[in-house]
């Protein structure tokens, strides 16, 4: 997309633009399709310890509303049901592929990943607004990342999974794995 823009002459606002745009209606089917495919999936809220865990990380946010769907089909993994994507956030709502086992250290930097969006969108102050700077950033790039990261992708490059890499990057080794101690 970027290389195109720059043939056709296409500058930095409009491909905010087309970004925001592309941003917007792929969060909004993508949420659509993860509502519509799980329904009857209950909700759940965190456990009070992994609930205060996550307020010492996130202390603005109100961790409380946060609302956790398991055991789900995920649209990203659709035509590989156990595909790489564990889980998927929108709004205060994340849909994990699998069970979430809130004492398992890799599962609890998984959701601190995961909640990195959550805060992501309050700190915007819509999920529009965040589906728009999301877009923006899959498009631009520049995302400063850990450097466990050894082969980024466009996905990993977005400065919004940036931020939710660096975010559970304490508590991984230098090649990425999880120590369950820190």
């Amino acid at each position: 997309m970027r290389s195109l823009g720059e043939a056709f002459g296409i500058g930095p606002n409009r491909v905010s633009s087309v970004g925001c745009n592309l941003g917007r209606v792929v969060y909004s089917e993508t949420r659509r399709a993860a509502q519509i495919a799980n329904i009857t999936l209950p909700r759940r809220s965190l456990t009070p310890k992994t609930q205060a865990m996550l307020r010492s990380i996130f202390p603005d946010l109100d961790v409380g509303a946060i609302r956790v769907r398991t055991r789900c089909r995920l649209p990203a993994n659709r035509f590989q049901p156990s595909g790489s994507i564990y889980a998927m956030t929108f709004g205060n709502t994340m849909y994990w592929r699998d069970d979430l086992d809130e004492s398992d250290p890799v599962d609890l930097v998984r959701l601190i990943h995961e909640t990195t969006h959550v805060e992501q969108v309050r700190r915007f102050g819509s999920e529009d607004k965040f589906a728009c700077e999301y877009g923006v950033g899959y498009l631009k790039g520049g995302g400063e990342l850990p450097p466990h990261i050894a082969e980024p992708s466009d996905y990993h490059r977005n400065p919004l999974e940036a931020e939710a890499y660096r975010k559970e990057s304490p508590y991984r080794d230098e090649l990425g794995r999880v120590v369950p101690s820190r």
